[in-house]
């Protein structure tokens, strides 16, 4: 059902979830999946939900979705060469966010700041903002600080996130560390960001994830895994595939399992060459692969609340990541490292070679996940509706 058929005037909350992207693409982040969690539970729990995106009708009804208002893509002509992702994306849709303005929702709910931006200089109010990636953080983690590029990009990102957190209804992070980090770059406004702001922990049994049987098997070999795009660095594969090479080369009897692809694979295929480094490239359910590893390893330089480690935790297939970003507070101290090839290596030497560690790190992290089980869908709606 398309705009012009929505009829928002009724007694009930009208909540629109927009996003400019496609939630068809093959390309699904945790943050897609998320979102598309949110859409499902408010569709499928019968609240007046209205979905904006860019996606196809077989993938809408794939989600349950009954009313939809259609998003276009960027025009790319020349004009939009000379304007930021964000305007030229706002100049193409910018009749139908004048319509939306008009249909009164309640709230609406946007993931980061790209797409809040073009709603929040359009005048809506009730802007739910949901940050789920550090933006600002992950390009510094990532770019030369030299590059000119860099600077135009960061101060573009820090006005945009600026006006959306003074005229956001609500900002709702995943962890503390995203909640600090705002402050920091923001102090002026410090007070507005503790007022508005609400911390909400991603849970580790969404309903794309299944405890697979592969997990309780026996494992004849020492089998680690790594989940992260190749495009950057920020992921850290670089430094897991450093340790790797150096514990290979002790000769210890492991494996390393890479799932993922990117600019950057083939260029690392090439280095690594070994047998027992297999890269398997993306994959579209990472459950079974994971599954069948012995350790999981989480090398982020930035990272806010990866999927993949409450994907692992729900599976009770150990987690060691490292001590940035919003990492620590879903891992305990004893699964945390700094971020080093050299200490990534000697933390799972160690648990190779001392059973009795990989144990109990297995056993506080299975106490960590009971902890983490819960219906995130329900806790988002009840910040959304104000019920908490």
């Amino acid at each position: 059902m398309y705009m012009d058929s929505i009829n928002c005037k009724n007694s009930m909350s009208k909540i629109l979830f927009y996003t400019t992207g496609d939630l068809a693409t093959k390309h699904l982040t945790g943050g897609i999946k998320r979102f598309m969690e949110l859409v499902r539970y408010g569709f499928s729990t019968n609240r007046d939900v209205v979905l904006s995106s860019r996606t196809n009708t077989s993938k809408l009804q794939e989600l349950g979705v009954k009313k939809h208002i259609k998003i276009v893509e960027a025009r790319g002509d020349y004009l939009d060469k000379f304007l930021f992702p964000e305007l030229a994306l706002l100049r193409a849709n910018y009749h139908t966010i004048k319509r939306i303005k008009k249909l009164g929702f309640d709230n609406i709910v946007v993931f980061d700041v790209p797409p809040a931006i073009g709603l929040i200089l359009m005048g809506l109010s009730n802007v739910n903002l949901m940050i789920r990636r550090d933006l600002i953080g992950y390009e510094s983690a990532i770019i030369s600080h030299t590059n000119l590029k860099y600077y135009t990009k960061v101060v573009v990102q820090w006005l945009c996130e600026m006006i959306c957190l003074i005229r956001s209804k609500r900002i709702v992070v995943q962890c503390y560390y995203d909640r600090d980090k705002l402050i920091l770059r923001h102090p002026i406004l410090s007070k507005l960001i503790c007022r508005k702001i609400v911390i909400q922990i991603n849970n580790v049994n969404p309903s794309w994830v299944y405890k697979s049987e592969l997990a309780f098997l026996p494992k004849n070999v020492f089998r680690v895994c790594f989940i992260g795009n190749f495009s950057d660095i920020r992921k850290g594969h670089d430094l897991l595939l450093g340790a790797a090479k150096q514990l290979l080369d002790e000769g210890h009897n492991m494996e390393f399992v890479v799932i993922g692809d990117g600019e950057e694979l083939d260029q690392y295929k090439s280095k690594y060459q070994s047998e027992k480094i297999c890269f398997m490239g993306r994959l579209t359910t990472v459950n079974e692969e994971l599954a069948k590893s012995s350790i999981l390893v989480v090398p982020s330089r930035a990272d806010s609340c990866p999927n993949t480690v409450l994907e692992a935790l729900y599976n009770g297939i150990p987690v060691i990541g490292s001590k940035a970003g919003g990492i620590p507070e879903i891992l305990n101290n004893d699964a945390l490292f700094e971020l080093t090839a050299e200490n990534i290596a000697n933390k799972l030497r160690d648990l190779y070679l001392d059973k009795s560690k990989l144990c109990a790190l297995l056993e506080n992290e299975r106490r960590r996940c009971k902890e983490l089980e819960f219906n995130w869908a329900e806790k988002i709606f009840e910040i959304i509706e104000n019920v908490y």
